[in-house]
């Protein structure tokens, strides 16, 4: 027979469970590898098919993929700088966001401030923006912004919006980043969202 002792949960034990969670979040460090700066648009491109055919019918998409993904987009960034649609085409702005925004937080965290320089610059759009912000709110455990995060309901298939900051004002929030109102928006995930305003 085995006895099994049941305690209070000390600091160390919340610190370790923490660093065992952000270890499980984060998995490896990505290593920085080597990229021709004159290629960029060519392996963006091919990012990006591989980033969309990744989550082709709804997945989540391979874990493996976004890995080799997140190393490409990194080892660009860092060695060759974040592209432009001039120099590189729409295509591959695209693929750099899709593929942080599908990141473990801290690649969100880190790579932010070069998304919205992109959307300062006229190469993202806002509303792209706010969708990576409202990710990140959601990471720290805030109340999105934009409305634009879902997740599943308690274990069901069901989707439930991620709480909301200032929910009266969220169409307005809306409308100055170019996303639609909520409502049409929360109707793909079969939410019935009744606005406070």
């Amino acid at each position: 027979m085995v006895e099994v002792v049941i305690r209070r949960a000390t600091n160390q034990d919340k610190v370790l469970i923490e660093k065992i969670k952000q270890a499980f979040e984060e998995g490896e460090p990505i290593s920085i590898i080597d990229i021709d700066c004159s290629e960029i648009q060519e392996i963006l491109e091919t990012v990006y098919d591989t980033d969309q055919g990744n989550r082709q019918g709804g997945s989540g998409g391979n874990a493996e993929t976004d890995k080799d993904n997140q190393q490409i987009v990194v080892s660009t960034i860092e060695n060759c700088g974040f592209p432009t649609v001039d120099a590189h085409g729409n295509k591959s702005v695209e693929a750099v966001f899709l593929v942080i925004q599908h990141a473990p937080k801290s690649l969100r965290e880190k790579y932010f401030p070069l998304i919205k320089k992109s959307a300062d610059q006229g190469d993202l759009s806002w509303s792209t923006v706010a969708l990576m912000e409202d990710r990140m709110l959601m990471d720290r455990g805030e109340k999105q912004k934009y409305g634009s995060q879902v997740q599943k309901k308690n274990g069901s298939d069901n989707w439930a919006l991620y709480p909301i900051e200032d929910p009266q004002n969220v169409n307005k929030r809306r409308a100055e980043v170019g996303l639609g109102p909520i409502e049409e928006y929360l109707k793909h995930f079969d939410i019935d969202y009744k606005s406070t305003n």
